[in-house]
């Protein structure tokens, strides 16, 4: 099975509304002039603010009749909305499009638009001759806003103008941080973290009447990272986190 390809984002302005209504519940529909067409997004977990996430996005793209190289493709784009300020996603591209303008704070994601898969950005190719195709891909890398604590995921597939599936998911948000684990540390040795999110993190430990230091260190996959602390005075010790510009919590190391 050809994996879809991944196009540069745009948005486009004339659409074709052919979606019944979205409820508030999580789900799909299909748009009844084109029937066989699927969309779903889902999430493994909750998503951490403020630091890079992707979901997965699959369906089935179906033409209706034998495909060809020359064959038009179906484009998928995904918009990252909160919930607080409208829980449900319109029924189309378009009516998103429009919500958006209307409702202020609408974005849940750190993108200027929301959209976080723009229109066109993921295209789905079919298999010839074959009248359609199962399609699965990982979404783009985008960030939830922090002190967001759920996100409504709004995905729209689409042929040409016309909206041929809908669905929309709601996840939870946790907000991004380390601890150390455990919470003290001989002196001279490395301290270790636990983070919800991986990537550089860098905490700059404080105590009173003493010099405050900088640490650096690489979160894996599995949240864990070595934090090499050095010749801390003995006591108790804050350190406050930085991951990309974005501060992620604090904790307390004790010395001994």
């Amino acid at each position: 099975m050809p994996s879809p390809s991944v196009r540069p984002l745009a948005l486009a302005a004339g659409l074709l509304l052919a979606l019944p209504a979205v409820a508030g519940a999580d789900g799909g529909v299909t748009a009844p002039s084109y029937p066989g067409n699927t969309l779903q997004v889902d999430a493994d977990g909750p998503l951490v603010a403020g630091t890079a996430q992707t979901v997965k996005l699959s369906g089935h793209a179906e033409w209706g009749e034998p495909t060809s190289p020359t064959s038009i493709l179906f484009g998928v784009s995904m918009y990252a909305q909160d919930p607080r300020i409208d829980p449900a996603c319109a029924p189309s591209f378009g009516g998103q499009l429009q919500k958006v303008i209307n409702l202020p704070g609408l974005n849940a994601s750190a993108s200027p638009t929301g959209f976080v898969v723009g229109d066109g950005a993921i295209r789905i190719s079919p298999t010839p001759p074959a009248t359609g195709q199962d399609w699965s891909i990982t979404s783009p890398p985008f960030v939830v806003r922090l002190g967001v604590e759920q996100v409504l995921l709004c995905a729209y597939q689409r042929y040409v103008t016309d909206d041929v599936a809908s669905f929309q998911r709601t996840v939870q948000v946790a907000q991004p941080g380390c601890s150390f684990r455990p919470s003290s540390v001989r002196r001279g040795r490395a301290a270790r973290l636990r983070c919800n999110f991986t990537g550089e993190v860098t905490a700059r430990l404080t105590r009173k009447g003493q010099r405050s230091r900088t640490a650096r260190a690489t979160v894996g996959a599995e949240g864990t990272a070595t934090l090499k602390v050095g010749r801390l005075a003995k006591g108790r010790w804050t350190a406050r986190f930085v991951s990309n510009d974005v501060a992620v919590g604090r904790a307390a190391l004790r010395v001994r």
